[in-house]
């Protein structure tokens, strides 16, 4: 009777190993994957803010070169 309970319990034991080895592997996959997609949002936002800043600007950097051609002629 005693060895099957300590068959068990190194069954057991193992199962446990394997969980956490498990949880470990899936940790080491995917965090480092977030923090990517974190990055790229981030590098996203600055591109649109960056785009709409241009987009801002351009009507007076046009108005502006209109006036230079308009004196130059």
């Amino acid at each position: 009777m005693g060895e099957g309970n300590l068959e068990w319990r190194v069954l057991r034991a193992r199962r446990q190993r394997r969980v956490r080895l498990l949880r470990a592997r899936t940790l080491t996959v995917l965090l480092p994957r977030a923090q990517v997609g974190e990055g790229n949002l981030e590098r996203r936002a600055l591109r649109a803010e960056k785009l709409a800043m241009r987009e801002m600007l351009y009507p007076v950097l046009q108005a502006e070169e209109d006036r230079r051609r308009g004196a130059a002629c």
